[in-house]
């Protein structure tokens, strides 16, 4: 019924025009009603967001996707027939490989430990971006290949072996040491953002990082549980899609801003062209650092570009595209643009 109004409403509106434009007569006999605002970008935005909200609150199940995923099962079962040292390859690969990459772990877990939170020195001839970087690439493919090695040897019948047992409890252990690894370059990312400020990037590490958490977890309960490769993929999937939802209620710009400039080093020059070459959402706070601060004259000609960025883009803004942000920034820049 809404579907069917709509459509109704948008036909109609685009046979008045061209019955408008095809006659002048009736062009200045209907010239009272003003249609200016309406565009074809407009028309579409408003159609595809209708669409995308139509599917989330009218979702339907594909019945190919949904049988395949009820086959695909979500607890492996036990098939377990014959000798305990059937997988013997397996059995041996997983005792090998765990048990070094637990020596591996403790040995970097202790050195981290020394490093972080006793002698809290950076090593000699790292620099603090090498410190970071490094740490959190190597840590996330670290993982990646390690839970591919997992899923691999836990894929059969060694789920409800005794000897897949043991190396279960292995693999608990190297679990739990990586998530200390995980925190520990969560620590050091820290370090980086107290001293050289908040970014994008340095946001984008800490999604990558907590992730990497939640993948570890993850499959934690996919061991002890005995639950299917399948389950693992579609519970990580689901909380990435979940994770990036609720990132998307955050004003990161304007969290940035606040943040670099009420935690700037007392050694360091805050980063005003960084902030200002973010989006206008944050146009209010640094309205507010100019009115505060000295600027020099590359962050003032910056400054004063953005808020005539701005103030262009508002002065064309029509009711339907009206928001709160827009608003706010067209009060902040008001004082800073000359009126025509």
């Amino acid at each position: 019924m809404v579907l069917s109004i709509i459509l109704s409403l948008l036909i109609l509106i685009l046979f008045f025009n061209l019955y408008k434009n095809a006659n002048p007569l009736f062009s200045e006999f209907t010239q009272f009603i003003n249609l200016d605002w309406l565009s074809f970008g407009w028309i579409g935005f408003t159609i595809l967001g209708f669409i995308i909200s139509y599917g989330l609150l009218k979702n339907k199940t594909i019945g190919i996707i949904s049988t395949a995923d009820i086959k695909a099962g979500k607890r492996i079962e036990n098939t377990f027939e014959g000798s305990e040292n059937a997988d013997e390859f397996k059995i041996f690969l997983g005792f090998v490989i765990f048990s070094v990459l637990n020596l591996m772990l403790l040995v970097l877990n202790y050195l981290d430990i020394d490093n972080l939170y006793i002698t809290n020195r950076m090593p000699e001839g790292i620099t603090l971006s090498d410190f970071v970087h490094q740490a959190v690439t190597n840590t996330i493919l670290s993982i990646i290949l390690a839970v591919g090695f997992i899923v691999w040897i836990f894929k059969g019948n060694l789920n409800f072996s005794s000897q897949g047992k043991k190396i279960r409890y292995l693999v608990y252990g190297w679990i739990g040491q990586s998530l200390l690894v995980v925190v520990n370059t969560i620590v050091r990312n820290c370090w980086y953002i107290t001293e050289y400020q908040l970014t994008y990037l340095r946001i984008g590490v800490f999604v990558f990082l907590l992730l990497s958490i939640a993948g570890l977890i993850l499959t934690y309960f996919k061991l002890s549980r005995n639950k299917s490769t399948w389950q693992l993929l579609t519970q990580n999937i689901e909380l990435w899609y979940f994770f990036l939802i609720i990132c998307s209620f955050f004003n990161w710009d304007k969290i940035i801003t606040h943040y670099n400039i009420d935690h700037v080093s007392p050694n360091k020059t805050l980063d005003k062209i960084y902030l200002l070459n973010l989006s206008d959402a944050n146009i209010p706070e640094m309205v507010n650092l100019y009115q505060t601060n000295d600027f020099n004259d590359k962050e003032e000609a910056a400054f004063f570009r953005k808020c005539d960025a701005s103030h262009k883009k508002d002065r064309f803004r029509q009711w339907p595209s009206f928001n709160l942000r827009a608003y706010q920034n067209a009060k902040a820049v008001h004082p800073f643009i000359h009126k025509e």
